[in-house]
């Protein structure tokens, strides 16, 4: 192989899956601004990303706090298939430990390997396995770090920090019913990859359920293996029925109330929203995607009651960190008006036709943190790029610096 081969491009760019594999990713700043975690493989070319922490009080330096490695003992990952679809449906090529959930104060991490569920203590920097119910899906630690609930074959369940009390809070009705995961159109389509959601004060959850029995079923073959039998896949081509999903809210006793919403004529429900701000929030869509319902919930009746309606002759597009609620209970929201891509709060739209605004970051007291690029009207074009903006009453304040596509997160307080 010559010098120039290995220097190539395309084989620089594919080695490295698009020069990600070795950079940092996925952080989370702790309240207390003491420490920040990410995700990072250990070069360029290596796809198994480990745990770390970043120190910033005191002697600033960072550590492993849970290496893949490790905590399997040298054995090669072996994904069960949910967790491939998962990893399909979000593009996710690398290894090891590929997402984590952590509690209120980043105190304690979740995330699986294996099929396994794994703990990590943030502040002491020691991981270790919990007893569960396999194959492990989606574990997320709740608020107050007392409990991690997951999903593991079509059931929802949670068990104590310490590895005590495993449990089923949902368990499937029948081989077609599934709790705590996103069905195929949320996580493909839509950008929800979840399907559970802890409370504020973690004594119950919000949770997905999913009935794809009226889905039509294809046989799927893998050509790199031609001596496999094909695989029956439950698959919502377009036109065809999709699976029918609805909202339980659920009790740590397993006690449940139904959220109601006019599911079959909005039968999408592509966001989840439930902070201390406010009651749990919902976006939901009819299936032509042209109208979308903001709901809040009342968390004793399931009832819901209609926030704002968006209505688009072509479609409504959906944005990552909205809908969600403001201090004060005002809802925060990207909508399309004259002509861009706006932040509106409490109904107020907060940037005009300069900036075009992609993503919500972060809701804070004063201002909320966004990702946008340059609108029509913009004095400068940036073509190609996206940066972050603090937005307030005031209007907006560019946070990034020089050229790029910029992201942000910051600390909850």
């Amino acid at each position: 192989m010559t010098s120039k081969q290995q220097l190539s491009f395309p084989r620089q760019y594919a080695r490295t899956q698009r020069f990600t594999l070795g950079a940092p990713r996925a952080f989370t700043v702790a309240p207390d601004g003491s420490r920040v975690v990410f995700l990072r493989s250990p070069s360029g070319t290596d796809r198994s990303h480990r745990l770390w922490v970043l120190d910033l009080e005191g002697e600033v330096r960072e550590r492993v706090a849970a290496d893949p490695g490790v905590l399997l003992g040298g054995a090669d990952e072996e994904l069960p298939a949910e967790e491939r679809s998962r990893r399909e449906r979000s593009r996710e090529g690398s290894g090891g430990i590929v997402g984590y959930a952590v509690d209120r104060e980043v105190e304690l991490a979740a995330f699986a390997l294996s099929g396994r569920l794994f703990t990590a203590e943030l502040r002491a920097g020691t991981a270790r396995e919990l007893p569960a119910a396999g194959p492990v899906i989606d574990p997320r630690p709740s608020p107050d770090g007392r409990l991690v609930a997951y999903a593991a074959g079509g059931a929802l369940r949670v068990v104590g920090a310490e590895g005590d009390g495993d449990r089923a809070l949902a368990e499937p009705d029948d081989a077609h019913t599934s709790y705590g995961v996103a069905e195929f159109i949320a996580a493909e389509e839509m950008g929800r990859s979840r399907g559970f959601w802890w409370s504020p004060g973690s004594d119950r959850l919000l949770v997905a359920r999913v009935d794809d029995s009226a889905v039509r079923r294809w046989w799927i073959t893998d050509p790199a293996h031609p001596e496999r039998e094909p695989v029956r896949t439950a698959y919502p081509s377009a036109g065809t029925a999709n699976a029918a999903v609805g909202l339980l809210l659920m009790g740590l006793d397993g006690a449940r109330t139904e959220v109601v919403w006019d599911r079959e004529r909005y039968p999408y429900l592509a966001r989840v929203h439930w902070s201390p701000a406010g009651p749990p929030l919902l976006l939901v869509q009819t299936r032509d995607q042209r109208t979308a319902l903001h709901l809040a919930v009342d968390t004793e009746s399931g009832a819901t009651r209609t926030v704002h309606v968006d209505e688009d002759p072509a479609w409504v597009e959906l944005s990552d960190g909205v809908p969600g609620w403001a201090p004060g209970g005002r809802l925060v929201r990207i909508a399309d008006e004259g002509g861009a891509r706006v932040l509106a709060v409490g109904g107020r739209p907060l940037t005009g036709p300069r900036l075009h605004v992609r993503a919500v970051l972060d809701i804070g007291d004063t201002d909320v943190l966004v990702s946008a690029s340059a609108g029509e009207e913009a004095a400068e074009p940036e073509t190609g790029e996206i940066h972050v903006y603090r937005v307030g009453e005031r209007g907006a304040e560019r946070v990034s610096e020089g050229p790029g596509v910029h992201g942000a997160v910051r600390s909850g307080r």
